[in-house]
């Protein structure tokens, strides 16, 4: 669900509140307020009018798909130019320019309640064609918001929404399931059959990202908790200036990653909270012969003030990342805190993952005032070995930087796993403190590996 206040906590912690969704078959929607204005191509999901003060935030079930496309709008980027700017000694200097062109869109003050369009809120009438006809209204209308109203239970099947539309949910939108079969859609990438015979429908198993914005930009999430997605929750794709602020996701699902800007230009996620059991944020760019057909990378990505509990990365990049990804910055992020503990201890705060079947390159990742405890695995954690899997691409990861990382418990402090045919480039890991670690640092294949002032269990370590 997507909704209008601040956080709930993880699953596992006792809530004196009663919870609204209790529904696990479906899914929900729920979020808070747009601000006033006018621009073009705009979507955004939200909650009602600005007020003085932050509500009381609810909770509600999410377990389907909810879509949005906009005009074609690919954002423009520079491989070469990413990589050279890579090069530059200070690469945080860069980020003042990213967060200049991330703006929240602006929507017109026009409101369109969805049971003035045939909505029930009974939590058992499917609103699919309300929802429908309530984005098309706003949208012949010159946009505004629709409005889910609160206290209500509203079923539908996927939600489409049209430029210029905010959906702001303030009751629980339940999300019907609809299954289909992503090994079959994999075999249909990797064979290059056309996109438009990728078709699928009843009796097929494949599992639908919760949101996902396509080719859209102005796009802003804020103020939301989704639960329960059945895969990725937050998935924009070729979309550029995205902002998301101040969302809670928490899934139990395999691959239910919290965001993943996919193949995009511009973005921002702050102060989210994630308790998934698969990477928090994971940038990506499209997976092996579909990702290098696109050949649109992600790039100028920021990620600052979020907690990560989920299961495996806290900020990763790949494993889908074909069409490659530059200029990724996070920072002040905590890992497993003791106020938003994950079910399971995470795997990896820094997870790069990619192999020579995926190709691509990941050139420019730069992290820096992480803190978190207790996690199964590497702090920071490079591999160009990902799953096993090979092929005849090149598997680059060049030009990282940590920096004042402090961490305590875990197996191994670094974990870098280069290959002989293709050593990481640059790797600078600076100023960190880890304790509580279980195992020597392990480091293959990086050749450029540069630690300063780094310090495990009180020691001292250099290279080279």
């Amino acid at each position: 669900m997507f909704r209008t206040t601040r956080k709930v906590p993880a699953p596992q912690t006792a809530d004196p509140r009663p919870s609204r969704a209790v529904e696990p078959p479906d899914a929900a929607v729920s979020r808070r307020r747009a601000p006033g204005g006018d621009s073009s191509d705009d979507q955004r999901l939200s909650a009602r009018p600005a007020r003085p003060a932050r509500p009381t935030r609810r909770t509600a079930l999410a377990a389907g798909a909810l879509a949005a496309a906009a005009p074609l709008l690919p954002p423009a980027h520079s491989a070469s130019a990413a990589s050279a700017a890579s090069a530059t000694a200070d690469p945080w200097s860069r980020v003042p320019a990213i967060l200049a062109r991330i703006k929240p869109p602006r929507f017109p003050q026009q409101w369109f309640d969805i049971r003035d369009f045939g909505a029930v809120g009974d939590g058992a009438t499917k609103n699919t064609a309300a929802f429908r006809r309530a984005v098309d209204a706003c949208h012949k209308a010159g946009g505004g918001h629709v409005v889910v109203p609160e206290g209500g239970r509203f079923l539908t099947g996927a939600i489409h929404l049209r430029s210029r539309v905010d959906l702001r949910v303030d009751g629980t939108v339940l999300f019907s399931k609809d299954p289909a079969d992503q090994a079959e859609l994999r075999r249909m990438g990797e064979e290059g059959v056309p996109v438009a015979r990728r078709l699928f429908g009843p009796g097929h198993c494949l599992r639908p990202n919760m949101v996902q914005f396509h080719r859209c930009r102005n796009v802003l999430i804020q103020d939301v908790t989704v639960l329960e997605p059945a895969m990725w929750t937050l998935h924009p794709v070729l979309c550029t200036n995205v902002l998301i602020k101040d969302v809670d996701v928490i899934g139990r699902i395999n691959n239910s990653d919290g965001v993943d800007p996919e193949c995009c230009a511009d973005v921002l996620i702050t102060g989210c909270r994630f308790h998934t059991e698969d990477d928090s944020v994971a940038v990506k760019s499209g997976r092996d012969e579909d990702g290098r057909r696109v050949g649109v990378p992600s790039r100028g990505i920021v990620v600052r003030d979020c907690v990560f509990s989920g299961r495996w990365g806290g900020i990763a990049v790949g494993s889908e990342m074909s069409g490659g990804a530059y200029d990724v910055f996070a920072e002040n992020c905590r890992i497993n805190p003791v106020d938003f503990p994950g079910r399971f201890n995470p795997r990896h705060p820094v997870f790069l993952k990619t192999n020579t079947k995926r190709g691509g390159a990941i050139d420019g990742v730069y992290v820096r005032n992480f803190t978190g405890r207790r996690i199964d695995r590497d702090c920071v954690y490079l591999t160009a070995r990902y799953a096993g899997q090979s092929g005849p691409h090149q598997a680059v990861i060049r030009n990282v930087r940590v920096e004042n990382m402090r961490h305590d418990g875990a197996r191994h402090a670094l974990n870098l796993e280069g290959l002989d045919a293709h050593p990481f480039g640059p790797v600078h890991i600076a100023h960190c403190d880890f304790t509580g670690i279980e195992r020597p640092n392990v480091v293959e294949g990086a050749p450029q590996l540069t630690l300063r002032k780094v310090f495990v269990n009180g020691t001292e370590v250099h290279h080279p």
